[in-house]
Order: structure tokens, then C-alpha cells, then sequence
């Protein structure tokens, strides 16, 4: 079956590096779009479930993975697996797709620039 709906209400997640839209949020996956403001980054993380595939539309960023870092040019696409670390660090505004499985809640921070970090 096919559904055909209006503009999907889009969820805006205030993040402290700016923030993610969320404009699909079912069951079993996600799509997002996340804007990062200039000198700043994600938290350095894993997702103990999470699979993510994330395009990059706008601007450079730098991703991070353990030791490794990638620059990414719009246009790239990063495949994340469940446990691998990452973060994703943008020296302009920039402007990320992410389609995901669902697994919404799974994120564990290891550092943070903004205090998320639990004890």
C-alpha cells in the first residue's frame, strides 16, 4: 500500500550545536536532517543498536570514528554500524541526511562538549 500525506509535521530536536528535524519517525526507522553550526560537533558516541546511513548535503564537516578522522565533501555518504564511535565536527554550517533504524534512545556518550556526558 501507498499512502500519499500533506508535508509531514516535521519535529525540530534543539540541539546544543544547533539542531535535527525529524520528518520520519516510524517503528522500525528515521529520517532526519541535521544542521550543525559552524566550530561545532556531536558528541563523540555509539549507538548500542543503532545502524545509520548519513549523506552530507552542504558544507565539509570532519567525522570521527576511534582514532580516524574523514573529511566528508557534500555529496559523501557514511554508513555507521551499532558500536562504532563517532563524531561528526563542522569547521562551516553544515547540513546532514540521516535515514536510521528506529532505535531512538540508544546513544552513549563517551565525551562531550556541552556536559551530556553522565557521570
Amino acid at each position: 500500500m501507498i499512502t500519499v500525506t500533506p508535508a509531514p509535521d516535521i519535529v525540530e530536536v534543539p540541539k546544543p550545536w544547533r539542531r535535527d528535524l525529524w520528518w520520519a519517525n516510524a517503528e522500525h526507522y528515521m529520517r532526519k536532517t541535521l544542521e550543525i553550526r559552524a566550530g561545532h560537533s556531536t558528541s563523540l558516541h555509539y549507538h548500542q543498536h543503532k545502524h545509520e546511513t548519513i549523506l552530507l548535503l552542504a558544507c565539509a564537516v570532519t567525522v570521527q570514528d576511534c582514532d580516524m578522522e574523514r573529511v566528508l565533501q557534500p555529496g559523501d555518504v557514511i554508513m555507521i554500524d551499532p558500536w562504532a564511535v563517532h563524531r561528526i565536527r563542522a569547521p562551516q554550517d553544515s547540513t546532514l541526511v540521516e535515514v536510521s533504524t528506529g532505535h531512538r534512545g540508544d546513544a552513549v556518550r563517551v565525551e562531550d562538549a556541552y556536559g551530556r556526558v553522565p557521570p
